[in-house]
């Protein structure tokens, strides 16, 4: 069962958050007044990022999203920052990091500022700029504000890759490397 293992919840001292998933996994999570920050790490200084939100209007939809999605409330009673205890809470419902990630990324993907930059990405991509169709392409393939589509990733990357975008090709190189694997 994922377990709070620590966490602080203060004003002077910071807001974090140590849980251990099911299989022993552990997950950081980070608050602070420039956004948040959700790791797979046991303190938060190493391991890779699963979750990061620096716009605060995003970060408090997120907030509003997991308190709505998850109302059975595991958190301590002594947390009490609605970011940090709707974090946490989301967290312990969940027994793997993949399924934290997935469900940080559904709450981001709710927000109509997520839509919109979506939709702002969308149209410099289709006017030729290489840097938004590999976002786009990146996007598509995560399911970050679209629902993952692997062929339309792959069809964005192209298009940047053809006009000479070196992170595309090396995606587009580690995509086919998966798939003949």
């Amino acid at each position: 069962m994922t377990k709070l293992i620590r966490y602080l919840d203060t004003d002077n001292k910071g807001r974090y958050a140590n849980i251990r998933m099911d299989n022993n996994d552990p997950c950081w999570v980070g608050i602070a007044r420039t956004g948040t920050l959700v790791k797979k790490s046991k303190i938060g200084l190493f391991g890779a990022i699963l979750y990061e939100e620096k716009n605060i209007y995003s970060a408090a939809k997120t907030t509003e999203f997991l308190l709505k999605k998850y109302p059975d409330d595991l958190t301590p009673e002594g947390m009490w920052n609605l970011a940090l205890k709707s974090t946490v809470n989301a967290i312990l419902h969940c027994s793997s990091l993949a399924e934290v990630v997935r469900v940080l990324n559904e709450a981001y993907n709710s927000s109509s500022e997520a839509q919109d930059e979506v939709e702002r990405t969308r149209q410099m991509a289709e006017q030729g700029n290489a840097n938004a169709q590999f976002h786009l392409g990146t996007r598509y393939y995560a399911g970050v504000g679209v629902a993952k589509d692997k062929v339309k990733a792959v069809a964005w990357l192209r298009k940047a890759a053809e006009q000479g975008h070196l992170e595309s090709e090396s995606l587009l190189d580690s995509i086919q490397t998966l798939e003949e694997k």
